[in-house]
C-alpha cells in the first residue's frame, strides 16, 4: 500500500481563495445592509408614525414581465395635511420597486385603484418628526425579507466561510514558512 503525501497549499493560494470569496461576501453584505437592514429599520420606526386622512390623487399597478414570471409594483401619489400645511406623498410601501415574491403588490395596487375610483379617501402614516415623510402601507414584508435573507446568508455565509478558510491557510502557510526558515538557518549558538 502506497502512502499518499498530503499536498500542502502553496504559500500564496490563500490570496486566490480570498479574492474568490470577496465578491460572495460583498453580495451578502449588500443584501444585509442595503435591503434587509433598511426594511427592518423602516418597519420599526414607522410603527410610531401617526395615521392621517389622505386623498389619493394617482394610483397605478405596475406590471413587469421577466424570466421569473410577472412582477408587480405600486405607484401612488397622495396628499395630506399636517398643521394646516399641505404635503404630497409618493411612498406606497416600505419596499419600493416590483417583485413576484408574493401577491402583496398586486393586491395593494388593485385596492388603491379601487379606492381612487371611489373618491380616493384613505389613511396614510406620517412621521411626526418629519411630516413630509409618509407611507400608505407600513407593514414589513416578511416573505421578501426571508427571500433576501437567503441571498445574505447564502452568499455572505459562503464568502465569509471562504475568507475564514483563506485566513487559516495564510496562517498555516506562514507558520510552515517560518518553520522552514528556522530549520534552514539551524540552531543559534550564543
Amino acid at each position: 500500500m502506497v502512502a499518499r503525501s498530503r499536498r500542502r497549499p502553496s504559500p500564496r493560494s490563500w490570496i486566490a481563495m480570498a479574492l474568490f470569496a470577496l465578491p460572495f461576501t460583498i453580495v451578502g453584505l449588500i443584501f444585509l445592509f442595503a435591503a434587509i437592514g433598511p426594511m427592518l429599520y423602516d418597519g420599526w420606526r414607522m410603527r410610531s408614525w401617526q395615521p392621517v386622512h389622505a386623498q389619493l390623487v394617482e394610483a397605478e399597478l405596475l406590471t413587469r414581465n421577466g424570466k421569473g414570471g410577472r412582477a408587480y409594483g405600486v405607484r401612488a401619489l397622495y396628499r395630506y395635511e399636517i398643521d394646516g400645511v399641505q404635503h404630497t406623498g409618493r411612498r406606497a410601501t416600505i419596499v419600493a420597486g416590483t417583485d413576484n415574491v408574493t401577491d402583496f403588490n398586486l393586491e395593494l395596487g388593485r385596492r388603491l385603484e379601487r379606492i381612487l375610483q371611489s373618491g380616493g379617501r384613505l389613511t396614510a402614516y406620517v412621521n411626526p418628526e418629519r411630516p413630509q415623510e409618509a407611507v400608505l402601507d407600513r407593514s414589513v414584508r416578511w416573505a421578501v425579507l426571508g427571500f433576501w435573507s437567503l441571498f445574505a446568508v447564502g452568499f455572505g455565509g459562503a464568502g465569509g466561510g471562504l475568507l475564514v478558510w483563506s485566513m487559516r491557510m495564510y496562517r498555516s502557510t506562514r507558520g510552515q514558512a517560518l518553520r522552514r526558515t528556522a530549520s534552514i538557518s539551524g540552531p543559534r549558538l550564543e
